[in-house]
């Protein structure tokens, strides 16, 4: 009995390519702890049951515009400029401004408590309109836009078909908005052992989430500055 080993077409292979491209960014986003620490202000308050779905939709929407806009914006950009490596300059200036951002942010908040009071604490008080608005606005702080560039150039650069496109983005705004929409589908499902857990991992981003912000851009960036040199 013979067998055969799994081949791949270019289509497949194209696929797979941009998604193992878009996982560094994915886990960005999953390490990201402004939405972690937002998400677990709306589950423990009183008007949960009412804002946290349309909370987590707001995110996800989010993250789905703007990687979607990027992605269309440079999918337009001419072929003779991507000869001349315009994605791995664009790549470049992305991971480079990563690296700074992640330079500002341990200026600013070393040896600070992460979570301070403001406007994460207001959150507890919001309705489900303002808790969808102020998600899809969380999805466009600096990092998250920073990323979701990324990725955009990312699912350009393959030239991909629109079906192809698609899929690519839906995949990474679903991974990428798992940080939001984890924790409130386990919210639902199993809400004692969630708020627990959920009390736990706050504690823990409280005392480091600087580092881990520090840690996770430094690197981050410097693979995407890598990623671009390889395309000049």
């Amino acid at each position: 009995m013979t067998t055969q080993s799994a081949t791949f077409g270019p289509e497949e292979a194209l696929m797979l390519q941009s998604i193992g491209s878009l996982i560094p960014l994915v886990m960005a986003m999953i390490l990201s702890s402004v939405p972690f620490l937002a998400t677990v202000v709306v589950l423990m308050s009183p008007r949960r049951t009412t804002t946290a779905l349309p909370y987590m939709a707001g995110y996800l929407l989010g993250i789905l515009l703007f990687t979607g806009l990027t992605g269309a914006a440079l999918g337009v950009v001419p072929w003779s400029m991507t000869l001349g490596g315009f994605f791995g300059y664009f790549e470049i200036f992305i991971g480079t401004a990563l690296v700074v951002l992640a330079l500002v942010q341990w200026h600013r908040r070393a040896g600070r408590v992460l979570l301070s009071p403001g406007w994460l604490n207001r959150l507890e008080h919001f309705g489900p309109f303002a808790a969808f608005g102020s998600a899809i606005l969380l999805a466009l702080r600096p990092k998250s836009v920073l990323l979701a560039a990324a990725a955009g150039a990312v699912i350009a650069s393959g030239e991909p078909t629109m079906p192809q496109a698609l899929v690519l983005l839906v995949v990474y705004a679903a991974l990428a908005s798992a940080t939001v929409s984890v924790p409130v589908i386990m919210s639902v499902i199993r809400p004692d052992s969630t708020m627990r857990l959920l009390v736990q991992a706050r504690e823990a981003l409280e005392r480091n989430g600087s580092v881990i912000t520090l840690m996770v851009l430094l690197m981050i960036g410097t693979v995407i500055v890598g990623d671009g040199l390889t395309r000049l």
